[in-house]
């Protein structure tokens, strides 16, 4: 079985990221002012980095551009390659970036660990 990431984003800027375990918030991307999914934005997966030697994930060719799960409510997502040398159990800090087609931009950290 692969290794996955699970990726929890808090509020950030005006853009901010849903947790998907607190279903009384925003599950998605949304507006931080109105609180309105944010369906056209431009994310890409900038990095993710091991927290422990602070190196770069290998097998993995950044920017990754996450695309707008059709029907939902501000939901993206992509692929990291099977080729990517994650460690099970070990925590990774991932980077996103989120653009807004009216420009706003937000950059997103999130500690996570790695399981199967």
């Amino acid at each position: 079985m692969a290794t996955m990431l699970r990726l929890r984003m808090e509020t950030t800027a005006r853009v901010a990221v849903g947790d998907p375990e607190n279903p009384s918030g925003p599950a998605g991307l949304h507006d931080a002012d109105t609180g309105l999914p944010i369906n056209d934005a431009t994310v890409q997966l900038l990095s993710i980095t091991d927290e422990i030697t602070g190196a770069l994930v290998s097998g993995v060719s950044f920017p990754i551009t996450l695309s707008y799960l059709s029907g939902s409510a501000g939901v993206y997502k992509g692929k990291v390659p099977a080729a990517a040398a994650f460690q099970e159990g070990r925590f990774y800090e991932v980077k996103v970036r989120a653009t807004t087609v009216a420009g706003d931009q937000t950059t997103l950290y999130a500690s996570v660990p790695a399981v199967r």
